[in-house]
């Protein structure tokens, strides 16, 4: 496939797993080989391997929100009240592969994409300890559009009021994705107002509980999206009722460049655990050299695995970072049980 000269570095990468959502284009390349080697967990990370696997559990739902969403919940749909109220409370959210005890949120939250069509790309949700918001990845030609915008902006959030206030660091501008960046405006205030419904939700739910933990989580373009929104609901975190921000990504692109990594990681606080299957192209896009003027670091604490599968859609999958995730629980499970006695049966 010859690549366009507009295109930015990376992009026929990009291209190259637009298979995943069904548009035209072919895979571009294949990944090179390497031998698996399995998920560890790093030490004094705010997460756990459950904590992980349900995270994977409640992205994957993002997904069906989206495909709920453009089959029930378009004003030209006949079936926009009885259909979509049904498929939203029984077959979305309460498969067997949703988080046991974990309940959903107020609604989900809308971009528009390039063809200015609605589109849902998150939702919220709740459960004793903690409130969650949650994105997915690419979905629509839109989308990809929003991927390849990789030249920086700088990063502005909104104060009390509503109002962009811009965000300095010593005497610089925190510099993010373009792409990344327009979804995230598109989408924050809305986000707000659906995490402090959620809130309410949980407190009338489980009266007395103390403030919870926010966990903001997204696969791909929505580990993007969700690294802005941990930001700016980060700067609003007394506020918002929160006690910490804590963002979990899977296979996430970098967002932004050095200066917003220390942003988010050290002046906010915000506690990021980056999932990262090492045979998976996304998370070394954008270059992080992309051009003189832009550069792009990662942020957060990586949690690094590799499993190869031969194509560049299978390893960036949600399915096969839950798959290296259980099978690291399975281990620690085996480990901390001797061979021959129940998880039940008390030692010697």
């Amino acid at each position: 496939m010859k690549r366009s000269s507009h295109l930015p570095l990376g992009a026929a990468v990009l291209l190259g797993l637009a298979t995943v959502v069904g548009c035209t284009y072919q895979p571009v390349m294949e990944p090179m080989p390497r031998a698996d080697e399995p998920l560890v967990l790093p030490a004094d990370l705010p997460v756990t391997l459950e904590v992980l696997e349900r995270c994977t559990r409640l992205v994957d739902r993002a997904y069906g929100v989206f495909e709920w969403h453009r089959l029930y919940d378009r004003e030209d749909t006949a079936a926009l009240v009885e259909g979509s109220e049904r498929i939203w409370s029984e077959d979305l959210f309460r498969s067997p592969d949703f988080p046991v005890g974990v309940r959903l949120g107020g609604g989900y939250i809308e971009a528009r994409g390039r063809a200015r069509l609605p589109e849902a790309f998150g939702y919220a949700a709740f459960d004793e300890r903690h409130v969650y918001l949650v994105f997915r990845g690419s979905k629509t030609r839109g989308d990809w559009h929003e991927n390849l915008r990789d030249t920086q902006t700088p990063f502005v959030t909104l104060n009390a009021a509503g109002n962009p206030r811009p965000v300095v660091v010593g005497d610089r501008l925190p510099r993010v994705h373009e792409g990344f960046y327009e979804l995230h405006r598109q989408m924050r205030s809305a986000a707000a107002a659906l995490l402090a419904e959620t809130m309410e939700q949980r407190h009338e739910f489980f009266p007395g509980q103390g403030p919870a933990d926010l966990i903001v989580i997204g696969h791909s373009l929505g580990a993007a999206v969700a690294t802005l929104m941990a930001a700016e609901r980060a700067g609003h975190r007394e506020a918002s009722g929160v006690q910490r921000v804590i963002l979990v990504t899977f296979a996430s692109p970098r967002v932004g460049d050095t200066v917003f990594a220390v942003y988010l990681d050290d002046v906010l606080g915000v506690e990021a655990v980056r999932v990262v299957n090492s045979a998976d192209l996304v998370p070394d896009l954008p270059t992080a050299a992309l051009q003189p003027s832009a550069l792009y670091q990662h942020v957060g604490t990586p949690v690094l695995f590799t499993r190869q599968r031969g194509h560049v859609a299978a390893n960036h999958a949600v399915w096969l970072y839950r798959e290296a995730i259980q099978d690291a629980a399975e281990r620690q499970d085996a480990v901390a049980t001797p061979r021959g006695l129940h998880p039940t049966t008390p030692g010697p």
